[in-house]
């Protein structure tokens, strides 16, 4: 649990959005098991890949096309039981040797700032408590992102503070 509130407090320091991003992803990473990781930025009506860890060749050759619309919802967990019909991005996962993903969109109220998938190759799926872990940070990240987005400009403290008196 500590490292979890290193992590939310690491997200929500961050400074710029990469950094948010990088640190929430690298901490989905290790508190899940998962093997790979990746960030999906809108870009118009669909979402492109902006940089990832541990993807697999196959996948940096060619990232899957998604669909704005169909990855701002829910939190989607899948595993090699999963859906009949598998969406886009489960064919792509399974192309590449990752049976087992979550998808979780990054917003706040009506802002859309992308999506943040990670996948494992391990066919039992993600334990519960790595998918609460992930919707956990997945709102933590998109209130960070949200403030950043609307942040003020604020100076920096004086280097020195002196006593009057």
């Amino acid at each position: 649990m500590a490292s979890l509130e290193r992590a939310v407090v690491s997200v929500a320091g961050a400074l710029d959005p990469k950094t948010a991003l990088t640190t929430a992803l690298t901490f989905l990473i290790e508190a899940s098991g998962a093997d790979m990781g990746a960030v999906f930025e809108p870009a118009g009506t669909s979402l492109r890949l902006s940089f990832g860890h541990g993807l697999p060749p196959k996948f940096l050759r060619k990232p899957p096309l998604l669909e704005t619309a169909a990855w701002s919802g829910a939190l989607i967990v899948r595993h090699p039981a999963g859906a009949a019909e598998p969406s886009p991005l489960e064919q792509h996962a399974r192309l590449v040797g990752m049976p087992t993903w979550a998808s979780l969109p990054i917003g706040h109220r009506d802002h859309f700032y992308g999506l943040v998938l990670v996948a494992s190759r391990d066919l039992v799926g993600f334990s519960d408590q790595a998918v609460e872990l992930f919707s956990i940070l997945s709102r933590v990240l998109g209130l960070a992102l949200h403030a950043l987005d609307h942040a003020t400009r604020v100076p920096p403290p004086p280097s020195e503070v002196t006593a009057t008196g």
